[in-house]
This record gives structure tokens, C-alpha cells and sequence, in this order.
């Protein structure tokens, strides 16, 4: 099965299940009905079930499903006894469990949000960078030189810099060819360590004129 096998009334009948059986989970002792079994057996799925779920709850966003699916994800993630973090369809890190951050040493501080990664088409990082700091988080502007020529990035950085976006990852890129328009044409005029020196310039009053 896969995300599109879900209707959204299917969805949410499968959301609310699934509720009702965490709630059944938090509230009994730590284990589900049978005795000894993870939380997963406990609500009658497997591995490979749940990613489908987890993917067709992400996949619904633009519906009316937005406030259940924040409040079911939050207590699904928390209650994976695995490292575990979520990401949406643009690659947007949304939120991660404890045993993550307990893998990864310590909290999840911000988010990185890469500019096209693998040169396959996505929404450009400034916009989400903008929206997530809107909403409190912290974010990371990535930015790459393989398809911008330098005054193309000095005008993006400029842009993040006036929109309060004040993180910024610097990367030579992927090819274009690698990715979903591999007759894209490849620029790579500013590699990772020039684009730095393109920030360097334009924090003191300076361009790369």
C-alpha cells in the first residue's frame, strides 16, 4: 500500500483508531493489551504499514486535517521506541523523539533547509526559512552555486539577510544533471568556499564587483 490507497475519510477513520489505541497505550501501564508486545503489535501495525500511514497523513496537508494531524504526530513520534524525526514532502524537519535527540547528543537547535538537494526541483529555501522563523523556529538558509551565477547568489543572500534570515549553509552543489531536470544547465560559478567569501563581502558593505 502506498499514500495514495488512502482516501482522506479513510485517513481520518485510520487517524482516530490509531488515537484511541495510543490513548489506551499512555493510559494502561507502558505495554498494550498483549502483554510484552511493542507499541507497534499493540496497535496492530507493522513497520511497513506505519511508513504508509505516516506518509499519507503527511501527504493530506493542504485539507482540514491539519490540527489532528499535528496533535496525532506529536504522540505517534513521541511513543516510537526508536531514534525517529519527521520530515515533510519538501524535506522540512518537523520534529524528532527523544531517543533521537539522545542519539544525536543533544536538542534539535534548527532547521536545515536545503536548497534543491540532489538537484531535484523544490521550493526555494528563503521561503521556507521565512515562514518557519514566523513560526518560532530557528532555521538554516542553505544556499549552492550550481545553478546561480554570483550575482544571482549575492542578490539571494541580500533577500535573506532582509527578511531576518541570518543562518546561512553555504554548498558547492549537486549537478543538475543527477536530478528530476537533468538538461537543466550547470552554472557552479562560485563554489562553497567563494559563496563564503561572496557573505565575508557583502557583511562589510561590499559586493563582489
Amino acid at each position: 500500500m502506498n499514500e495514495n490507497d488512502y482516501t482522506k475519510e479513510e485517513l481520518l477513520e485510520e487517524i482516530n483508531r490509531l488515537k484511541s489505541k495510543l490513548n489506551e497505550y499512555e493510559n494502561g501501564s507502558g505495554e498494550t493489551e498483549e502483554a510484552g508486545t511493542d507499541l507497534m503489535s499493540g496497535l496492530g501495525m507493522n513497520e511497513e504499514s506505519f511508513s504508509d500511514m505516516f506518509s499519507s497523513i503527511l501527504s493530506f496537508g493542504g485539507f482540514d486535517l491539519q490540527n489532528i494531524q499535528v496533535e496525532f504526530l506529536n504522540v505517534m513520534i513521541g511513543n516510537i521506541p526508536n531514534p525517529s524525526y519527521c520530515q515533510n514532502s519538501e524535506g522540512v524537519y518537523l520534529g524528532a523523539n527523544s531517543y533521537f535527540e539522545e542519539l544525536v547528543g543533544k536538542k534539535i537547535d534548527a532547521i536545515n533547509v536545503t536548497d534543491s538537494s540532489r538537484s531535484v526541483m523544490k521550493i526555494g529555501p528563503i521561503a521556507v526559512c521565512k515562514l518557519l522563523n514566523d513560526k518560532g523556529f530557528e532555521s538554516i538558509y542553505q544556499i549552492s552555486g550550481k545553478d546561480r551565477n554570483q550575482i544571482a547568489i549575492q542578490s539571494d543572500l541580500l533577500a535573506a539577510s532582509a527578511l531576518e534570515i541570518h543562518n546561512v549553509l553555504a554548498i558547492t552543489g549537486d549537478p543538475p544533471a543527477m536530478g528530476d531536470h537533468p538538461t537543466a544547465k550547470k552554472v557552479f560559478e562560485l563554489d562553497s568556499p567563494k559563496i563564503l567569501q561572496a557573505i565575508n563581502c557583502l557583511n562589510n558593505g561590499k559586493d563582489l564587483s
